[in-house]
Order: C-alpha cells, then sequence, then structure tokens
C-alpha cells in the first residue's frame, strides 16, 4: 500500500462507516492499523486491492 514492496494488510469495514484501515509491514512483522480513508465503498460496492507490476 506504501509502495514499499512488502505485503500489508488493508480492512474494509463496509457498513455506515465505510472506513479503510491499513497495517504496513517492515518485512517481519506489522504495524498497528491506522484509518486511512472514511466513507470508501460503503454497502453495494466492492473495493479491490491490487499490485502493479512494470
Amino acid at each position: 500500500m506504501d509502495g514499499d514492496g512488502k505485503d500489508d494488510i488493508v480492512t474494509f469495514t463496509g457498513g455506515e462507516a465505510s472506513d479503510v484501515y491499513v497495517a504496513l509491514s517492515d518485512g517481519r512483522t506489522f504495524g498497528g492499523s491506522r484509518k486511512w480513508a472514511d466513507f470508501f465503498a460503503p454497502d453495494g460496492e466492492f473495493p479491490y486491492v491490487g499490485r502493479l507490476r512494470r
């Protein structure tokens, strides 16, 4: 998610809040989850995440 090439965890809460939380990895462990966005992909919408390879 932050472009460093390490796997991160993304959580979409859905419902009324529809928030996005991200836990970044340092390559060995994941840090605490932080809110990255409000009201993203409310009910009925489906968020997808992927990695762009160049």
